[in-house]
């Protein structure tokens, strides 16, 4: 009878995907084991930003020299602050849907490679708008990219709505335009002559 009611209970809800009749993560061992290495990954991460992992490709300090001769290498600080920002929003979603799916679980984790990879330009434009020296001693400048990074994970859709427009933007009014621009003023002279 108990089961009955689960069942009862779990079809006349909306499914978290769409799907109806769908399986909760923590009922398949490929959900399971998802939450695992994704609790396994964030104990990493937030270890590795508390200090307890010693490293300097964790914790080092920036280099501010080495960032200067080399303006477009990134620190990898930044990386593990973007890493436990995904994480963050991948275990933030699934408490928002503690039923969701498997396959709905790994798309919350898929936001993890994205941010990662967002992190390149993102630390290139703030340089570049901020206008500092990457990676100076300055540690009021140091928190501000680590908060960016982890923003920048945990609101990674809202960062990849943010670069389009951007890059619509300065596509725009930097290449498109003028090309635009030069084709109307070849043009002109040839239409004026026909």
């Amino acid at each position: 009878m108990h089961e009955v009611e689960l069942r009862r209970d779990h079809a006349g809800d909306a499914s978290d995907s769409g799907d109806e009749g769908g399986v909760a993560w923590y009922a398949e061992r490929l959900g399971v084991a998802l939450v695992v290495v994704y609790a396994l990954l964030a104990c990493f991460g937030v270890l590795a930003v508390a200090g307890a992992i010693e490293g300097s490709f964790l914790v080092g300090r920036f280099d501010a020299a080495y960032y200067r001769m080399h303006p477009f290498r990134i620190p990898p600080q930044l990386l593990v602050y973007a890493f436990v920002g995904s994480l963050t929003y991948v275990f933030t979603a699934l408490a928002a849907e503690p039923d969701a799916e498997s396959r709905t679980v790994l798309r919350f984790g898929s936001r993890v490679p994205v941010a990662l990879l967002l992190v390149f330009p993102a630390y290139v434009l703030f340089v570049s708008l901020s206008g500092h020296v990457p990676a100076t001693a300055d540690p009021e400048w140091t928190r501000q990219l680590a908060g960016m990074a982890f923003l920048l994970g945990l609101f990674v859709e809202h960062a990849v709505g943010g670069f389009r427009t951007l890059s619509e933007g300065v596509i725009l009014r930097r290449i498109v335009r003028p090309v635009l621009g030069r084709l109307r003023l070849r043009r002109s002279p040839s239409d004026a002559s026909e």
